[in-house]
């Protein structure tokens, strides 16, 4: 499961916890903000066995972010990092920085990402295969639900333009 952090829980839930954390930083404002939250929802189920791992993701347009996670834009989309297990002071934010691509091919570059970073022992290609074919799913009948959202919210738009 995701926890969702806010700032008030952040140093308890982030720095302060045993785990590694993979950490989500959002903007809920971005059309395309529920893309990544099922993006990083495929990661944790994916994940949902490594036990010294915790994924995590916090609103930043209602939370205060900490400098140290270089975030010069509040309203990007996404961002991820990752915080390795470790004493508070020593932790310090990696930032996935893949090429923005498809949102399909990102829970596969973010299972990719932590098995690198972390050093796990597990079958990453099995992980892989199961995170493509679900990724393919989710997200596909998401856009779709998205696409019609938007075109509802233009129909409406110009209805009141018209009046």
């Amino acid at each position: 499961a995701v926890h969702e952090v806010v700032w008030k829980s952040f140093r308890e839930s982030v720095y302060r916890t045993e785990h590694d954390v993979l950490l989500e930083l959002y903007s809920p404002f971005r059309p395309q903000h529920h893309t990544y939250y099922t993006v990083l929802d495929l990661v944790a189920e994916a994940l949902q066995d490594v036990l010294n791992l915790k994924v995590a993701r916090m609103d930043t347009a209602n939370n205060y972010v900490l400098p140290e996670f270089g975030l010069k834009d509040k309203d990007k989309t996404s961002s991820f990092f990752l915080l390795r297990a470790g004493p508070e002071r020593q932790r310090r934010p990696k930032r996935f920085a893949a090429r923005a691509g498809k949102a399909e091919a990102l829970p596969e570059k973010l299972l990719r990402f932590v098995h690198r970073e972390l050093h796990l022992e597990w079958d990453l290609a099995e992980r892989s295969a199961w995170i493509n074919r679900e990724a393919d799913k989710r997200i596909r009948r998401l856009r779709a639900l998205e696409k019609d959202h938007e075109k509802k919210m233009q129909e409406e738009w110009m209805q009141k333009e018209m009046e």
